[in-house]
């Protein structure tokens, strides 16, 4: 059984990221402790946090994985679809925080990047 980690970005499958973990995050409008010590939240929603990592890629896919979420180019959100061990397949808008790209290797006729990542944040 092959593992797929599964991810596209505006209905494009990108190259596997290495297994990634999804962190949830509870926003919360107005919170904190009344006069009795008792927590009071103003529950908002729920956003995800995915911080996603590349192992070896060509020049060409790590040119197509940060081209899809680079804002100069047009991607200041964008639709992601992860997997997730309560949806499922999920799909949600999200951003890019920091890219990095740092070189791996290079040779007289290509490059390879290794630890290409970046973490997608739901908007």
């Amino acid at each position: 059984m092959a593992l797929i980690t599964g991810l596209k970005i505006d209905g494009v499958d990108m190259p596997s990221p290495l297994p990634y973990e999804v962190e949830i995050n509870s926003l919360d409008g107005e919170a904190g402790r009344n006069n009795t010590g008792k927590m009071m939240r103003d529950f908002v929603d729920d956003k995800l946090s995915i911080p996603l990592q590349w192992g070896m890629l060509t020049q060409a896919e790590t040119a197509q994985v940060l081209s899809a979420v680079n804002p100069k180019k047009g991607h200041v959100f964008f639709q992601a679809t992860i997997l997730t061990a309560e949806d499922g397949e999920y799909t949600g808008t999200f951003y890019a925080g920091t890219r990095k790209q740092p070189i791996a290797l290079r040779t007289s006729t290509s490059t390879l990047y290794k630890g290409v990542s970046f973490n997608i944040i739901e908007r």
